[in-house]
């Protein structure tokens, strides 16, 4: 009886010894791959530990693809029996001898194992007839350029199976600047007796370096079914690209101009306002717009225009964009410039030439926008609003004697003395009153004059409040004019350019901020309450000078 007790014991002991030990395998399906392929990696445990293999440390050498895990269950000789497996997909990081390290499932510890990693040969041909499943093409046009003028590399992907979740890499020259050009095409096409589904992607390509010029090959990820039914699965796969070569040349000696520009074709047009004349004081909008073939927006240069005298420019921010075709990129920078006539007369405004290199003939060429010459006459009083200028005082009339009559012939007029006498006492009176009106005009204006003008000048700094207060920039213009000829009655600007040369420096310079604002298309905080007080406080006009010292009196006629 002790003795079958025993053996019951002895039993159970066992069992239970063959459960906490768990039993953990490990294996892979090939031990040599190329850099591109996968490798499956296959962990299975019997036991009822429920830890999971510890994946960390494979990612040293290898990217994890995929992990799948499944779990069964049997009942032998009346005990429950689990079993736990993984599949894992990995692909190496680098060719050479990779060591797939142990590691801990559960209570378990797995063995290492060591596979071989070839490195994959990689094609430098173009056009070559796809095989396997994917392929990818790629090629370069033309294959010699200059320095910065544009290549076209055009990738393209042939499938022959449904492709999941692909990436596909970007190219990485170094010293050249890269561009995607539009959306990828599709298309069918035959080759090799099969059909192929082809996705084409182009770039643009600005070497920025002499020399040449070595691209990498692209590299394509993704998965593709395998399997049919209920069967079917996804395997990952890895596909690249040939490399490519790119032979560029520096700057040709024959370029002897400042901004080197190679393009395919140039234009540069000039749009001007259709007018007979223009007017004193009011911008006049000149466009300057460049579109190059082959060349990007940043790579083309400012239009140098020098303006003559008494022309003022208010350039506005150049505007830039690129035109991304299939067959390359269009650059295109467009400058608009308000041009404001401070004078009347007429104008020339120079020729603008812009040379640059045709890639397609090889040679140096020249674009030009031909002199232009315009009119401007000056602003008419009956366009000012407000108050009406006042006409300028005219000058007086100089009188002139009749002339002596001849002195018939043979006869002496003994009375000759009286003309003589006669003549110096108008020359005389006339001398008295030419000094009597001076010393009237230096002494100073009459009272009704000086009414008028004090009335002239607060309608005008009412006017000048009214604008201020409804921020109309250009009534406040007007306004300020008035207000300085009313100031100013003997040299009334006509513009804010000559008001500004009259005015006090602090009124100066809001009146140059207001000119800007009104003329250079640009935003403005600019409200002129600054300038409103500064007139207020009477330091806008400087006060006119006379040769010599201010308001001198004439001396008088007679010395003491």
């Amino acid at each position: 009886m002790v003795k079958m007790a025993y053996k019951c014991c002895l039993l159970v002991l066992m069992m239970w010894c063959g459960q906490a030990v768990a039993a953990v395998t490990v294996q892979v399906d090939r031990f040599n791959i190329s850099e591109n392929e996968t490798v499956n990696l296959s962990i299975e445990i019997s036991s009822d530990d429920s830890g999971e293999p510890q994946t960390d440390v494979l990612q040293k050498d290898f990217d994890i693809l995929a992990n799948n895990q499944s779990t069964s269950y049997s009942l032998i000789n009346g005990s429950m029996n689990r079993k736990a497996s993984w599949n894992i997909v990995l692909r190496p990081k680098r060719n050479g001898t990779l060591i797939i390290p142990a590691m801990k499932v559960g209570s378990a510890t797995t063995r290492t194992i060591s596979i071989q990693v070839s490195k994959e040969k990689t094609r430098s041909a173009t056009g070559e007839q796809p095989s396997g499943d994917i392929w990818m093409d790629m090629e370069i046009e033309p294959k010699q350029v200059k320095v910065q003028q544009q290549a076209i590399i055009t990738v393209r992907i042939y499938q022959a199976v449904s492709l999941n979740q692909g990436q596909l890499s970007e190219p990485k020259p170094t010293h050249a600047i890269i561009e995607r050009l539009g959306e990828d095409a599709t298309y069918q096409v035959t080759k090799n007796s099969r059909n192929w589904h082809v996705t084409e992607r182009s770039y643009a390509l600005f070497p920025q370096q002499s020399g040449l010029m070595e691209i990498e090959p692209l590299q394509l990820d993704g998965s593709i079914l395998i399997g049919s039914g209920f069967y079917q699965s996804t395997k990952p796969i890895r596909i690249r690209s040939n490399s490519l070569s790119l032979n560029v040349e520096g700057i040709p000696d024959a370029w002897a101009h400042r901004e080197w520009l190679p393009a395919k074709q140039l234009k540069l047009e000039e749009s001007w306002p259709q007018s007979s004349e223009y007017i004193v004081g009011e911008p006049i909008t000149r466009t300057l717009r460049i579109s190059a073939d082959g060349v990007t927006s940043s790579q083309l240069p400012a239009l140098a225009s020098e303006l003559p005298d008494h022309l003022k420019a208010y350039p506005d921010k150049p505007a830039l964009s690129d035109d991304k075709q299939k067959n390359g990129i269009t650059g295109v920078r467009q400058e608009k410039i308000a041009i404001m006539p401070t004078r009347p007369g007429t104008y020339i405004l120079p020729e603008i030439g812009l040379h640059w290199w045709n890639s397609e003939t090889d040679q140096v060429e020249e674009v030009i926008i031909p002199a232009r010459s315009f009119k401007v006459i000056a602003d008419k009083a009956a366009n000012m609003p407000a108050v009406t200028p006042k006409a300028p005082e005219s000058s007086n009339s100089t009188e002139t004697n009749p002339p002596l009559p001849p002195a018939q012939n043979g006869q002496h007029d003994s009375s000759w003395w009286r003309w003589l006498a006669t003549f110096s006492s108008t020359g005389w009176l006339l001398t008295l009153a030419w000094l009597w009106r001076s010393r009237r005009k230096h002494a100073g204006t009459t009272p009704d004059a000086e009414k008028n003008r004090t009335l002239s000048r607060n309608e005008a700094l009412k006017a000048v409040e009214q604008a201020v207060q409804s921020h109309d920039l250009k009534a406040c213009e007007m306004a300020l004019l008035q207000l300085a000829e009313a100031q100013n009655s003997s040299s009334p600007p006509k513009s804010l350019s000559s008001l500004v040369k009259q005015c006090h420096s602090e009124a100066a310079q809001d009146v140059l901020a207001l000119e800007k604002a009104i003329y250079a298309n640009i935003q403005t905080d600019w409200d002129g309450k600054t300038l409103l007080q500064t007139i207020k406080e009477g330091r806008f006009i400087k006060e006119p000078e006379i040769n010599g010292d201010k308001q001198k009196a004439l001396p008088g006629l007679y010395p003491d």
